[in-house]
């Protein structure tokens, strides 16, 4: 009988079989030829159909939408985008990516089905690639050979990516190709030169965009050579393919290190090692989802679909663990050709990839991996960039499946089959049919939630184009600067998700923007992320103008279209809020058509309201002390009043808030050379860089509460805020007094937090400041059961009660229980319902710490996950807790500059048609109402006269209603309560006339109310209600009027209106019942003969002595008084000025300065300053006032006289200075740009201002003409020139065929393939192998499965009777199962159905006790304890453990061969090829059969 896929008597192989020894005819050639170009244009199909007619954001939306612009870009490494940045490794693109989309884009091919058309040509390259590559590796058959092809063009890795970025699966895809070569040069004689440049030429083709994905494909191939037999034909084919490489790569490998050794390194602040490993898992590493993007937590739709549901989702996890099962199962049989290549592939993949994995059962190395993969190992952080080592050799196994099935079914003398008399034909085809089905499953996502990553769009809407066209006329030459705003974490528009932002592929100017990644350098990504948390929070100031001014900004892009799902607070009205609150700030045009919520919502809900899509702002003329609007790209500014601030770049901003800064004097920010120049007298120490943790990835919202100098971090992150060595030394830390520490499970406040509500307020020590206004709250990550604070004291105390408050948070459960544990012996207590103090009774004794559990809830939550508790104030008798920030600074600084309410958000935002206000809205920020601060003070700096100054916003609401009442008139309007505390929403708003300003009573109130009063007596019989929008109402409102003799109720009819019997009064109360489940808001209310108040515009608001915000000196009481702002202000909630009334007395050594805690003002800084100093006089004095004599004169960068050239790479012009300047670039600065001075010596000596700016020192005197040069520019062009040349003669050398004699020389002395490793050597590996991926459990389970195997396959002892020599002397049916094939499947089918139901239950029961005892067990270390014996089972095939490994004697009985005499080395070929299986037959290219090239080859 001769099987399907083996030799038939007359040397051909049925079906296509692996083993053909001569050339097919032409019907079977053009059938197979057929069936690959039907499963061409499925996959093509499947590419199409990703949501037609829709642009996906793959990759870079540049090559879509403008490829010619941006290849143009990528000829220079500087771009000016950003403040000028490197863009990062943009010249990969120069091939073949970007000439294939620019040249279908010239051929007016529509942009979707561009990006399409690329999606096809990977997925059939990498499935014809792996088509022929099993066909040269003798791998199955025609129809196997197209499952494991297809299999590989849609693994869960492709699926996940090819939407998203393909270019960093384009390697991937093209392996086989880089493979094919190598294994042609090596198997079948071909000339080792030829082979290696043709495998180079394929690498060629993977493009330079990712080199770690580029570097992490080229170890299958290098394993691939390392596992043929020495000799002269290896040596010289990896010789020459790595020659090739070098040949190939040269063109982006050079320019990288060129890059590398200037750019801004944004790696440390992308995801880190802990995100991308803690899913790396053997099991997941095995089944190909070890991408950690398909199990990130999303709001809605995941962006990655098919990876989501390809990582999470039960049935198919199972799916892809059993597709993995049965890769393995035909990869380890003994009938595997080029066995030992393709499992060390596997096993050296898996190593990589789970090498970083920490979680439950994992090697002992693995944290330290982790941590190189944050460092020195970080561009290969991600790594699932792996996975094709592990899934090439899986699809090849499974292409081989059936055919080994089917043969070791055949060699059995006995079984069920043949008792059935099942055909063996019937046996293969049945394997394959599984294993395509099982494979299709996996395929599901295509056909549910598709492959296309959500957000596509049809094109970039028009407005767009106009608006890029409309700055970049505006913007022309240098100079102009666009910052979009607000930030975004990507390019994420309501019309689509480009990924890329629109501004880059259609602006031709600079631009900027805030944004997850921060580039262009550490300084200036720090004081853009300041600039965006004001504008998204709706602050706006003069302050902010100037320093958008001094940063050359001209044109702020308000991008009203942004995708409002997790915008973290940047809501449209928010930003217009802030600029319209920034004198010098004015919109100038708008684009687009109005967008925005139009539909009916409570007032309070309204922030989605409309505006145009697109609006442009102009940073204007004269603004603060600056003169002819934002400073010049380039000019010179004098040196001699230089700055020196310490904290990070950012305190530029909160400088020019408070007049340190109004104009452009040059700053040095901390230690930059150049500092130890300036006196103390010009140096600010500040706390702006603090010690904390900033999420990049959530863009606002997204910084920790200032962190302890002991205080862990909660993220494992490399890089956990953005900082440089030139201020690291000057960061402020917090520090506990009083107690040494409290602690809590979790916190808002913290890094673990979600953005939706992290609040750096909201940290442990809120509960123990003294305010009620504050509180600590626990995350709503984990829910509320089980939630503690901890307070751990200096010294232990004999506490006998405490006094605790809880915080009462609107909609959620409070706890109905709590746990008080101290060091001995804990209690349980109820907790009544409210969020006044309650006093509990503690175990007696004394301890060192006290714990506050949750144990029970009011109620039930109808989700736990989100619920959180909050406690308010905890009172423990005799206990005086404190928390200062240590400010570090410089000896004799003349000023200490306090930042407070750091990250707070107003809970009131104004909009284009009414006033929000809602308690979500509010950001409490820290030190939102008292501040902490300890500074150092030298002798002599003690010895001097200091003030105290700061600003403050009003956030009482009484005291606001008090000021409009005594200013506006009548009616004098009084509310009982407001919803935030802000001066938006007091009662006042519903008597003002104005229809965007509405009263906010306080939801929980149960009876809000008005008290009013006319003036003098009127007669009222009615009123008219008013409610913002025209809201429906869930049930009539009754309305009580009292006028303290009279009570009036009635109900207000549909229209608003109420009539009563006519009541005479000079005041009263008009009480309101709210509708049931909805808000109360009233707009406005009209009673008889009452005119509407008047706006209050302008009015004074200073104070007296001591009505100022409560300051204590070194434990001294600071009288203070409101000093500038009008009532105006006071009631639009701007910030006021305030000031000592006295002078402060500092003392040499340690001071403290402590705003205390206090609910009518939210202080925003105190400023320390030395008086007399020109930084006080500067800051005295206002923008522009003064005479003449007495007026101190701002400092202005001055215009260069003549600018010659301005390009990426080389600037020209003149500049004349007589006194010692810097030449200021409004870019960043970096290491490769160098300034010359015509006619001078060597060049200028560079400085960086600012903490980022690009600048030089211009002696005195210097007249004449400037040159700057981007040096690195000359190297990178030189680069790419000589790759493109050695890339090309890699191309002829591929080309070029070798003459016939040589070629027939070349084609002897084929080289013989590795058999297998040593039982000596293969023990230790294995063994520490299993330490690598398990630690000591992989060790026993690898040690054990190795011994075991040993101990059953001994050979029998001779002197045994019935011993067959042939057959173990133990085990027999045993060790037949053993070395079968679907042990591994079996133990990685169990592993997934483990990993399914682990999953299941920690998605869908997380807090259900089953979920919480079950769930991260199954998903962790007994899934990982069910792959080890497939792990096991993979080093047993490497080596000849058992007598059933090695190869039957009749081995080749299955087809018929011509007997040749052969070498010892040609035995070694023939017996093992390299797989311990028979040969069966590899078909010669020149047709001839395996036999015939034996004769020949001896001849020879």
């Amino acid at each position: 009988m001769t099987l399907p896929g083996t030799h038939t008597p007359n040397g051909r192989s049925e079906e296509g079989g692996p083993s053909a020894r001569v050339r097919p005819d032409t019907d079977t050639n053009l059938l197979r030829r057929l069936k690959l170009l039907a499963v061409c244009l499925l996959l093509s199909a499947v590419a199409v159909s990703l949501d037609p007619q829709l642009i996906v954001g793959d990759t870079k939306i540049d090559l879509t939408i403008n490829p010619l612009a941006f290849l143009e870009r990528a000829l220079y490494l500087w771009d000016p985008s950003y403040f000028g940045q490197l863009q990062n490794q943009a010249y990969g693109y120069f091939f073949p990516n970007g000439p294939f989309h620019a040249l279908l884009i010239a051929l007016d091919m529509p942009e979707w089905l561009v990006q399409r058309t690329w999606m096809a040509v990977l997925l059939c390259a990498a499935f014809l690639g792996t088509f022929k590559l099993a066909a040269a590796l003798d791998i199955g058959t025609t129809n196997t050979r197209i499952i494991a092809g297809v299999a590989y063009a849609l693994a869960p890795r492709v699926l996940t990516l090819i939407s998203y970025n393909s270019a960093e699966l384009q390697p991937m895809m093209l392996l086989p190709w880089i493979i094919l070569p190598l294994v042609h040069g090596a198997r079948h004689g071909r000339d080792p030169m030829r082979m290696a440049m043709l495998s180079g030429v394929a690498f060629l083709l993977c493009g330079g965009t990712n080199a770690a994905s580029e570097l992490a494909v080229l170890v299958v191939p290098l394993i691939y050579l390392l596992t043929r037999s020495n000799g002269p034909r290896k040596f010289r084919l990896l010789a020459w393919w790595l020659t090739a490489l070098f040949l190939v790569s040269f063109w982006w490998l050079a320019p990288l290190l060129v890059m590398g050794s200037y750019v801004f390194s944004f790696m440390p602040f992308t995801e880190d090692a802990a995100t991308t490993t803690g899913v790396t898992s053997l099991i997941n590493a095995l089944r190909g989802a070890s991408n950690w993007m398909g199990y990130v937590p999303t709001q809605g739709q995941p962006p990655l679909p098919a990876g989501s549901a390809l990582s999470t989702e039960p049935w198919l996890v199972v799916a892809t663990a059993v597709v993995a099962g049965l890769g393995l199962a035909g990869l380890i049989n003994r009938r595997m050709p080029e066995r030992v290549f393709l499992v060390v592939s596997v096993l050296i993949g898996t190593a990589i990839i789970v090498a970083g994995y920490t979680g439950d059962l994992t090697g002992p190395l693995a944290p330290t991996m982790q941590a190189a993969f944050d460092g020195i190992l970080s561009p290969f952080r991600n790594i699932h960039k792996f996975d094709a080592l592990i899934r090439l050799p899986l699809v090849l196994g499974l292409a081989h499946l059936p055919v080994v099935v089917a043969l070791d079914a055949a060699d059995r003398r006995s079984g069920w089959l043949r008792a059935m008399a099942i055909p063996h034909h019937v046996v293969r085809r049945a394997v394959a049919g599984t294993c395509a089905v099982a494979f299709l499953v996996t395929l599901t996502p295509i056909a549910t939630v598709g492959v296309a990553t959500r957000g596509g769009f049809e094109r970039i809407p028009g407005y767009w184009y106009e608006a890029a066209k409309w700055l970049d006329a505006h913007n022309s030459g240098p100079g102009g600067m666009t910052m979009a705003v607000p930030g975004s974490a990507r390019g994420e528009y309501e019309w689509g998700r480009p990924m890329d932002e629109p501004m880059q592929p259609l602006m031709q100017s600079a631009w900027t923007n805030q944004q997850i990644i921060p580039w262009g350098s550490a300084g200036v990504s720090r004081l853009t992320h300041a600039l965006d948390q004001r504008i998204s929070s709706g602050r706006g100031s003069a302050g902010l103008t100037a320093t958008l001014g001094r940063m050359g900004v001209t044109y702020l892009l308000v991008r009203n279209d942004l995708q409002r799902t997790g915008n973290n607070g940047g809501w449209p009205a928010r930003v217009h809020q802030a600029l319209r609150d920034s004198p010098g700030i004015s919109r100038v045009v708008s684009f687009g058509p109005e967008i925005g919520a139009t539909e009916a919502h409570e007032a309070s809900e309204w922030y989605d309201q409309p505006y145009r899509s697109l609006e442009i702002y102009k940073v204007g003329d004269g603004v603060d002390g600056r003169d002819g609007g934002p400073a010049p790209v380039v000019g010179t500014v004098p040196a001699d009043e230089t700055l020196r601030v310490t904290g990070g770049p950012e305190a530029l901003l909160s400088m020019a808030e408070q007049g340190i800064l109004r104009d452009d004097r040059p700053v040095i920010v901390g230690d930059d050379p150049g500092a130890e120049d300036i006196a103390p007298e010009n140096t600010v120490v500040s706390d702006t860089a603090r010690r904390r943790e900033v999420v990049y990835s959530d863009v606002r919202h997204n910084v920790s509460h200032t962190l302890t100098a002991d205080e862990e971090y909660e993220r494992d992150a490399p890089a956990p805020d953005i900082q440089d060595p030139a201020w690291e030394g000057y960061t402020a830390v917090a520090e506990n007094r009083g107690i040494a520490s409290v602690t809590a499970s979790s916190s808002e406040a913290g890094a673990n937090a979600s953005p939706g509500t992290r609040d750096p307020g909201r940290a442990p020590f809120a509960a123990l400041d003294d305010s009620f206004a504050t509180s600590w709250r626990s995350s709503g990550f984990t829910g509320s059961i089980g939630q503690w604070l901890e307070v751990e004291f200096a010294k232990p105390r004999d506490l006998r009660k405490v006094s605790i408050a809880f915080e009462q948070i609107t909609g959620e459960p409070p706890p109905s229980e709590i746990a008080l544990v101290t060091d001995d012996d804990r209690v349980t207590a109820p907790v009544s319902a409210t969020d006044k103090p309650q006093e509990f009774t503690l175990p007696s004794g004394t301890t060192k710490r006290l714990r506050i559990q949750v144990k029970k809830l009011a109620w039930e939550p109808d989700y736990r996950f989100g619920s959180r508790v909050g406690i308010t104030d905890i009172d423990i008798p005799g206990l005086d807790a404190s928390r200062t920030l240590d400010v570090p600074g410089v000896a004799g600084a003349g000023t200490m500059m306090f930042t407070g309410s750091t990250g707070t958000v107003p809970g009131c935002m104004e909009g284009s048609e009414v006033w929000v206000c809602n308690p979500r809205l509010a950001v409490q920020g820290e030190d939102a109402f008292g501040m902490d601060r300890t500074f150092e003070v030298s002798e002599d700096a003690a010895s001097q006269r200091h003030t105290v100054r700061g600003e403050a916003v009003v956030t009482d609401p009484v005291d606001v209603e008090n000021a409009a009442n005594r200013a506006g008139g009548y009616p004098k309007v009084t509310s009982s309560s407001t919803s935030v505390r802000h001066p938006a929403a007091v009662g006042r708003n519903a008597f003002d006339g104005d229809e965007k300003t509405v009263w906010y009573p306080d939801p929980d109130e149960e009876q809000p109310r008005l008290d009013v009063e006319l003036g003098k007596e009127r007669k009222i019989n009615g009123m008219r209600v008013e409610f913002p929008r025209g809201i429906g109402l869930s049930r009539p409102i009754r309305v009580t009027v009292d006028t303290g003799s009279t009570v009036r109720e009635a109900w207000l009819d549909g229209n608003g209106w109420v009539n009563f019997a006519p009541v005479t009064t000079d005041k009263l109360s008009i009480t309101f019942d709210p509708p049931e489940n909805q808000p109360l808001e009233i707009q406005r209310i009209a009673l008889p003969g009452v005119k509407p108040l008047k706006p209050i515009e302008g009015g004074d608001a200073t104070t007296a002595c001591g009505l100022g915000p409560v300051l204590r000196v070194n434990g001294e009481r600071v009288e203070t008084r409101i000093v500038s702002g009008t009532l105006e202000d006071k009631l639009n909630g701007t910030p006021l000025g305030y000031e000592s009334c006295d002078d402060v007395d500092l003392k040499a050594g340690t001071n403290r300065l402590v705003v205390e805690p206090g609910n009518q003002y939210q202080v925003g800084s105190a400023i320390v300053e030395q008086k007399g100093t020109d930084l006080a006089a500067r800051a005295e004095q206002p923008a522009g006032s003064g005479s003449k004599e007495s007026r101190v004169e701002p400092v202005t960068t001055a215009d260069v006289p003549k600018l010659a050239g301005w390009g990426n790479s080389e600037r020209r012009f003149d500049v004349a200075v007589d006194e010692d300047s810097y030449l200021v670039v409004n870019e960043n600065f970096n290491e490769g740009w160098e300034a010359t001075v015509e006619g001078k010596d060597g060049p200028l000596e560079p400085v960086r201002l600012d903490g980022w700016k690009q600048a030089w020192r211009l002696p005195a005197g210097t007249h004449g003409t400037v040159t700057l040069t981007y040096t690195p520019d000359g190297i990178y062009h030189a680069a790419l020139g000589v790759g493109a040349v050695l890339a090309l003669l890699a191309g002829v050398l591929a080309v070029r065929r070798p003459k016939k004699d040589r070629a027939a020389l070349l084609a002897s002395a084929v080289p013989a393939k590795v058999g297998r490793v040593g039982r000596i050597a293969l023990a230790p590996v294995g063994v520490g192998l299993g330490v690598w991926v398990a630690g000591a459990a992989g060790a026993a389970v690898m040690g054990a499965v190795l011994l075991f195997v040993w101990w059953l396959g001994r050979a029998p002892s001779t002197s045994l009777r019935h011993a067959r020599p042939e057959r173990p002397a133990l085990g027999g049916r045993i060790i037949r199962w053993l070395a079968g094939p679907w042990t591994v499947t079996v133990a990685l089918a169990c592993a997934g159905i483990s990993l399914a139901i682990g999953t299941y239950l920690s998605m869908y029961m997380p807090f259900h006790g089953i979920g919480e005892l079950l769930g991260d067990p199954l998903r962790g270390w007994v899934a990982q304890l069910f792959c080890l014996p497939a792990v096991a089972r993979m080093v047993v095939s490497l080596g000849g453990f058992t007598s059933l490994e090695q190869p039957e004697p009749d081995a080749d009985a299955h087809w018929t061969r011509p007997m040749v005499v052969r070498t010892a080395a040609e035995q070694g070929e023939g017996t093992a090829n390299g797989n311990g299986g028979a040969r069966h037959g590899a078909t010669a290219r020149d047709g001839r059969s395996d036999g015939e090239r034996d004769v020949e080859e001896v001849t020879t």
